[in-house]
């Protein structure tokens, strides 16, 4: 997997996370809040090899920095988001 990126970021409303596979896998992207809360799983599937992305709309969530992590196989990448309205 390739170091993902956010955009927009910060965000109002949504935002999509994006990411490559170098291969196949089984993927899960999960989103954090600030105190380390599980607000969301965006992904629990596999997914082929390439460039890929899931959506993370913030309805429901306040403002704040949100964290997720994207988990493939052993890897583990993870990154930040502001969420501002």
């Amino acid at each position: 997997m390739e170091i993902p990126n956010v955009s927009p970021n910060p965000f109002t409303e949504s935002t999509t996370i994006y990411f490559h596979l170098t291969i196949p896998g089984n993927v899960v992207v999960k989103v954090y809040d600030a105190m380390g809360n599980e607000v969301a799983e965006l992904v629990n599937e596999f997914m082929d090899k390439g460039a890929q992305s899931c959506l993370f709309n913030a309805a429901g969530h306040t403002d704040g920095m949100y964290f997720y992590t994207i988990r493939t196989g052993d890897r583990i990448e993870s990154g930040k988001m502001v969420l501002v309205r």
